[in-house]
């Protein structure tokens, strides 16, 4: 049969409408696919029986815009998971080794009632009037909208300059001059500047503008070009209006290097100027610049953000080296200061170093300090600032000095970014926090972080159709983010291993993908693969000891860590949490009553004072018999409840939102007495895939409720499951072979 994408048919037991997206059994059972899915199920029906290759699916699915293999993979994944199919003993669609895909099963018409050929034809010709009609408008549409259709006319992007120097190695130079210009256009509160790490995206590429201006969602495009000889500079600009590709203005500039800062302030007015005549805005660049280095300095500066930029453990360590060279040569340089206190404290253990975080704030800090004192209207000492607030749990100083970062720099995205984590993780400020997310995407729309974190904000609202478009977008331009993201929206409703293969998946693309494998450690203690839990982040992270019952070890392991970082409050609360766990309350109880005095009395879903940092000492204080001061901790966790809901946030993403609002209000109604209303929250939590710790001392009056072992045993059935899952993917012909083998004696799981 054809197949055309506007006729209902049946694929084996399910009824197909790709008009409306959905899939029907005879049951009546319902599944709502998206618009990707469901153009893949149809393209593979229209061949059916056929073997159809990846690159057909790219050509027919995809449009041929490039996508990752594991953007396919997952589309497959999620249309079989839709199917209820198999893939190991497959009925719909099947694996053609290194080659493509099958749909092995029946492909018939739906049975639609017989027409009469009058009305047949009335039905054609009112067809094709209304598809003149649609086409028509979506023309016009095209024509008329370039990005996100409503690009604002104050909107502008700052390409990368060319280097047209002869040396290769004043790349650092062009991309200086270009972010320079970039940072004195975004001090501007009425310009919509994007961010460098969006616009730098299209370094080294034949620059289409309008496709470019589509993507970045700007209205104005500035490109140009460097030419360095000694010390003679010959910097172009334009500036292009995208939305017709028209000049707006354009100029050369001949200059000696000492003048390049006069040269980036020159052309900035000159846009300005431009920009604010075509729109009728009195647009001013802030005069906040009062100390101007020695070209020596500032090369040393632009070195350095290059190399920062590059994001690597050697970029970041050398980044460090020229930042420290342009302090060095201009002791008063603030915006270098700032830049290399930021930069130091990306070389902790977790991220591309190996400092603990005392080491490396107490390297950093003198820094930021200094450069506040010198310059205390500098963006990038402000935030610098917030950061390291950040870093020593200060919460609310660090939103201030965010705060006044942004207000220097309205346009700053990475601050607009990290003030959003501070304010979820540490003061319950969930409804800001999203706003500032989708700020800092339309400012960055090519950030991975920006991106994937909006992705989960959305999840955690159930907005699935907004994430999967954000998911998709992310796929073009970082797969391996794509897949590590990927793993968390598909591991809704307890979907555990769909999180391990995710970020294996991601692994293969980049097996340096530090995040994966942090993540894949807890990912594998849902599965109960303890073997695999311990080993594949390199060492025993002690909260995944803790969902693996091993308390004393989680003891032991918290201890260990905190010896390297006596000061870090992330670490003294959860070895407080750990000894708690362990059943050692006087040991535990200095630990957490600390925190929970710095937490300034909020309890918030990650952070700084945890639902389950809470309950904790919510059990050692009855221990002691301060009822008191038990209630105090239980309004907290209702209060923590009541922010969840108002910010729309109800559904659990675990490692990003751990307890949803559901899970928030069940913890606080059972431990204020309320226990049947509690379990019966606390098992719909589970139901959309809350862990739960199974062997903590202070959860014992949980475990004590028969109900409550109910949910226990829930879990341990999806444990197995999710394990079983995971095995039949990995243990017959394992894709991950060159990043990830099976531990000696996972396999024989199989069996059990």
């Amino acid at each position: 049969m054809i197949v055309d994408g506007t006729t209902p048919f049946k694929v084996g037991d399910w009824k197909v409408n790709p008009i409306t997206g959905r899939l029907t059994l005879v049951s009546g059972e319902t599944i709502e696919l998206t618009p990707k899915i469901m153009k893949l199920l149809v393209y593979l029906s229209s061949r059916s029986g056929e073997m159809v290759s990846t690159d057909d699916l790219m050509t027919h699915v995809w449009d041929n815009v490039k996508v990752s293999d594991t953007s396919l993979y997952y589309t497959i994944n999620k249309l079989r998971t839709a199917l209820g199919d198999d893939s190991q003993k497959p009925i719909y669609i099947e694996t053609i080794s290194k080659r493509g895909y099958r749909l092995i099963a029946e492909v018939t018409h739906e049975g639609l009632p017989s027409v009469p050929k009058r009305t047949k034809l009335v039905l054609l010709v009112s067809i094709i009037c209304m598809l003149i009609v649609v086409v028509i408008t979506f023309r016009y549409r095209v024509s008329i909208e370039p990005n996100e259709i409503y690009a604002s006319p104050n909107s502008i992007a700052v390409l990368p300059f060319v280097n047209m120097s002869e040396d290769a190695n004043n790349e650092y130079f062009s991309d200086g001059v270009s972010e320079e210009i970039l940072n004195l256009l975004a001090q501007i509160p009425d310009l919509h500047v994007t961010s460098r790490s969006s616009s730098f995206q299209y370094k080294g590429e034949g620059i289409h503008i309008p496709k470019v201006a589509n993507e970045l969602g700007v209205a104005n495009i500035l490109e140009g070009s460097v030419r360095k000889s000694g010390s003679e500079l010959r910097i172009t600009a334009q500036l292009i209006d995208a939305r017709n590709d028209k000049h707006l203005w354009s100029a050369i500039y001949h200059r000696e290097l000492v003048d390049v800062f006069d040269v980036q302030q020159e052309i900035s007015e000159a846009i300005v100027n431009a920009l604010g005549k075509i729109l009728d805005l009195e647009l001013i660049i802030p005069k906040t610049r009062t100390f101007i280095a020695s070209s020596e300095a500032r090369e040393a500066l632009m070195r350095g953000r290059y190399l920062a930029s590059q994001r690597s453990r050697a970029t970041i360590k050398q980044a460090v080296i020229e930042f420290q060279k342009a302090v060095d040569l201009e002791p008063n340089y603030a915006t270098a200061h700032a830049e290399l206190g930021m930069t130091t404290m990306l070389l902790v253990g977790d991220q591309y170093g190996t400092l603990s975080y005392d080491e490396a704030l107490n390297l950093a800090e003198p820094h930021v300090k200094k450069a506040l004192k010198i310059n205390p209207s500098s963006a990038e000492a402000n935030a610098a600032k917030g950061m390291i607030l950040a870093y020593q749990q200060k919460p609310e100083e660090g939103v201030a000095y965010y705060r006044r970062a942004i207000k220097f720099n309205p346009n700053y995205a990475t601050v607009q970014s990290w003030m959003a984590n501070l304010l979820e993780e540490s003061l319950g400020g969930y409804e800001e926090a999203y706003d500032l997310r989708k700020k800092a995407l339309l400012l960055d729309p090519l950030s991975k972080p920006a991106r994937s974190h909006k992705v989960l904000e959305d999840i955690a609202r159930n907005q699935f159709t907004e994430a999967d478009q954000n998911l998709e977008k992310l796929s073009s331009f970082a797969p391996a983010f794509h897949a590590h993201v990927q793993a968390q929206r598909d591991l809704i409703d307890g979907q555990w291993a769909n999180a391990v293969l995710g970020n294996l998946d991601a692994l293969k693309i980049r097996s340096d993908f530090a995040k994966s494998r942090f993540h894949l450690s807890f990912a594998f203690a849902k599965i109960d693969l303890p073997n695999e839990a311990l080993s594949i982040f390199g060492v025993a992270i002690p909260h995944v000891l803790a969902m693996l019952g091993e308390n004393q070890r989680a003891v032991s392991t918290a201890e260990a860590w905190l010896a390297r970082s006596p000061a870090s409050s992330e670490l003294r609360r959860f070895l407080g949490q750990s000894l708690a766990g362990a059943g050692y309350y006087r040991k535990a109880k200095s630990l957490l009553e600390e925190q929970w005095e710095n937490s300034n009395g909020l309890v918030s879903s990650k952070g700084m004072f945890q639902i389950t940092h809470a309950a904790a000492l919510i059990a050692i204080r009855r221990a002691n018999g301060d009822n008191d001061g038990v209630e105090e901790l239980i309004e907290a966790i209702r209060e923590n409840g009541r922010q969840l809901r108002k910010a729309g946030i109800i559904r659990s993403i675990p490692l990003e939102f751990p307890f949803d609002a559901g899970a928030a209000e069940g913890m606080a109604a059972f431990l204020s007495g309320e226990h049947e209303r509690g379990l019966t929250l606390l098992s719909a939590a589970a139901e959309k895939g809350l862990f739960i710790w199974p062997n903590e001392a202070y959860m014992q009056s949980f475990y004590d409720q028969p109900e409550f072992n109910i949910i226990m045993e829930k879990q341990k059935a999806r444990q197995k499951r999710e394990r079983t899952k995971f095995l039949n993917v990995v243990c017959t012909d394992n894709p991950y072979i060159d990043v990830w083998q099976p531990a000696k004696g996972t396999c024989e799981m199989l069996v059990k």
